[in-house]
C-alpha cells in the first residue's frame, strides 16, 4: 500500500491523496487508474483533477463528477460512464478506439438512420440510460429513426442490442438535454456519426 497525489489541473497543488495497493515502481497511468478509484469509493473530489494519461479502460465510473478533469490522453475504452459529469472536461486525446470501432461497425448496419443520430445528438435528444421515450440511447435512437416501436425493433433489429457493449456505455454518458456543446461524450458521438456518415457516402460513390 502506497500513498500516491492527484494533482489539481490549474492550480498543481495536491487535490487529494489517495492510498493504493501497488508496488511504487508500478507506471504513473496504473498508479491513477487505482486513485481513480479510491476516490469513487471514499467520494473524495475528482473535479478539476489533472488525470492525463490515466488507464481507465474498463472502469466503472458510473456517477464519478469528473467535471472540468484533464483527461487528455486517457484510455477509456469500455469504461462505464452512466450519469458521469464530464462537463468541461478535456478529453483530447483520449483512447476510445473500442468504443469508436464497434460504434462504426453496428450503425453502418443502418446508413439509412445516421443522419436521424446526427440530428439527435446535436439537438440534445440522447439518453444512454434507457431505450424508449423522448430521449433514449443509442439503440433505442435508431429504433425511432426506422419509425418502429421498440418492442418491434429490438425483435427485428440490424444491430446487436446489447447494454453493455462499448458503444451503448459510452453513451451512457450522455444524458437528457446534453449537446456537442455542454457534453465532450456527446461531441465526440457526434464526431464519430459523422465519420460514419462519411464512410457510407464515399461506399456509395464507390458502387456507381
Amino acid at each position: 500500500m502506497i500513498k500516491f497525489d492527484v494533482l489539481n489541473r490549474f492550480s498543481g497543488e495536491i487535490q487529494f491523496t489517495a492510498e493504493i495497493d501497488c508496488a511504487d515502481s508500478e507506471p504513473h497511468c496504473w498508479k491513477l487508474r487505482l486513485a481513480v478509484q479510491w476516490a469513487i469509493k471514499t467520494g473524495a473530489d475528482l473535479s478539476d483533477t489533472d488525470l492525463s494519461g490515466a488507464d481507465l479502460s474498463d472502469t466503472d465510473l458510473c456517477g464519478a463528477d469528473l467535471s472540468g478533469a484533464k483527461l487528455r490522453r486517457a484510455k477509456l475504452s469500455g469504461a462505464d460512464l452512466c450519469d458521469t459529469d464530464l462537463s468541461g472536461a478535456d478529453l483530447s486525446g483520449a483512447k476510445l478506439r473500442r468504443a469508436k470501432e464497434d460504434f462504426l461497425r453496428e450503425v453502418l448496419k443502418m446508413p439509412g438512420e445516421l443522419e436521424f443520430l446526427r440530428d439527435a445528438i446535436r439537438n440534445g435528444k440522447i439518453n444512454g440510460s434507457v431505450y424508449e421515450g423522448e430521449c433514449a440511447c443509442l439503440a433505442g435512437t435508431l429504433s425511432k429513426a426506422t419509425g418502429k416501436s421498440w418492442s418491434i425493433f429490438k425483435d427485428d433489429s440490424p444491430i446487436a442490442i446489447d447494454a453493455s457493449s462499448p458503444r451503448e456505455r459510452f453513451f451512457m454518458g450522455i444524458a437528457e438535454g446534453d449537446t456537442p456543446e455542454t457534453n465532450p461524450i456527446s461531441a465526440i458521438a457526434l464526431e464519430w456519426t459523422n465519420k460514419a456518415i462519411s464512410i457510407r457516402d464515399s461506399k456509395k460513390e464507390t458502387n456507381q
